[in-house]
């Protein structure tokens, strides 16, 4: 395997790339057991084991030689590791398509691909020349990595629940330029408007960043939902008022009308409880909403825009609206 490879320096809580990788996994397979519903959203079935490799790759770059000495003695490297991270998909046996979604992860989990463009684009000659110098820093480390793929099939049963295999790199020339794979074409497409796959693209990004960030607080999973609301409210009330009882039972989106201190904040969080998934992986947003005039100007403008956006959140969202007669409503939307 040869030497110790860092993922994070001393001053952060020291720790290899073999251990920065399998906690990132941690976190996928709570993302995964959380958010079954995103392969339907996107309509693919292999969304989690795209997102296993996206995982596993995203740090590969880290094992350049310049990126380890500015980890253990501080010397600036001047590149980023992502860029290299993303060539590893020359490892993946998935078609471009899905090689060139998983590569855009990679590049931009952490800066915009429009500020990466500025001073590492391998589209221009001097651009291309230092991706080259900085890939060549790979070839000390490069048993390190080997070793790492060799995992796969362990790793991917034990986080992804079935095993994979990746192909093996066995020199650097076989490393994809994947800024210039995947991102020439996205550039372009993006400035058309046409996007392929942008859920896929969406998720895998949005995930791998979760996945990548909370490790590195030293968190294993996503925080949940709490897994009853009942047992929040049970000090509370002796017995329920009809309102919340049939909050609690209510599938779908309703309306609930009511004076003041009926109780409508409790049913509502009590019918966010019934809507949840299994997993209470589920997020859900309480709008404070003051005058019913602002949604009536609104119209219904800002529900569709809220619930485009929260089509990616969990698709969970409490309107109170509070009205100058002190009659109160809640829209409950999914």
């Amino acid at each position: 395997m040869g030497k110790k490879i860092l993922a994070k320096s001393s001053e952060y809580g020291e720790e290899t790339l073999i251990q920065h990788t399998r906690n990132a996994l941690l976190v996928f397979k709570s993302l995964k057991d959380a958010y079954p519903e995103v392969v339907e959203i996107c309509d693919d079935e292999k969304f989690y084991e795209y997102l296993f490799v996206t995982v596993f790759l995203h740090d590969f770059g880290k094992a350049a030689e310049g990126f380890q000495k500015m980890l253990k003695e501080g010397k600036p490297w001047g590149y980023r590791h992502e860029i290299i991270s993303a060539g590893f998909i020359s490892c993946l046996p998935y078609s471009e398509d899905v090689k060139k979604d998983i590569a855009l992860a990679i590049i931009t989990h952490h800066k915009d691909l429009y500020e990466l463009q500025e001073s590492y684009s391998t589209l221009t000659t001097p651009g291309k020349e230092n991706y080259i110098k900085k890939l060549k820093e790979l070839e000390e480390n490069i048993k390190y990595l080997q070793f790492m793929i060799e995992k796969v099939p362990e790793w991917s049963k034990e986080f992804l629940g079935y095993e994979i295999k990746l192909k093996q790199i066995q020199s650097i020339e076989e490393i994809e330029d994947a800024f210039y794979f995947a991102a020439k074409e996205y550039l372009n497409d993006y400035e058309d408007k046409k996007i392929k796959n942008s859920k896929r693209k969406l998720f895998l990004r949005g995930f791998l960043t979760a996945c990548d960030h909370l490790s590195s607080a030293s968190q294993e999973e996503i925080v949940k939902a709490i897994s009853d609301m009942k047992e929040i409210f049970k000090f509370k009330f002796k017995n329920y008022k009809d309102t919340q009882l049939k909050a609690m039972n209510t599938k779908e989106s309703a309306v609930l009308i009511a004076p003041t201190g009926y109780g409508k904040t409790e049913a509502s969080l009590l019918w966010s409880n019934y809507n949840q998934n299994e997993s209470k992986g589920k997020c859900f947003i309480y709008c404070l909403i003051q005058q019913v005039l602002m949604l009536c100007i609104i119209g219904s403008k800002i529900l569709l825009e809220t619930k485009e956006w929260l089509y990616f959140m969990g698709r969970l969202c409490i309107f109170y609206i509070k009205s100058l007669q002190n009659q109160e409503k809640i829209i409950l939307t999914r």
